[in-house]
């Protein structure tokens, strides 16, 4: 017989996932967009997600997300 899986406060738990401390949490984000044309456009986008530390002090490791865009106009 295995044993379990360890639980949310593990060991493996802590070193795989993200401690975010809520289900709840705040989306931040910045972008520029660049028009190229009158149909093609480009841009660059930053996103920070968190609990911002008022639902639980402990954890709020928080996630970053940065990435680049392109549009098309069909009109």
């Amino acid at each position: 017989m295995t044993a379990p899986p360890p639980g949310p406060l593990g060991d493996y738990d802590r070193s795989h996932r993200l401690l975010l401390g809520s289900k709840v949490l705040f989306r931040a984000a910045a972008g520029v967009d660049w028009r190229i044309d009158s149909r093609w456009s480009i841009g660059a986008e930053f996103v920070h997600l968190s609990n911002g530390h008022i639902f639980d002090h402990e954890h709020n490791e928080g996630i970053n997300d940065a990435g680049i865009r392109l549009g098309f106009r069909f009109r």
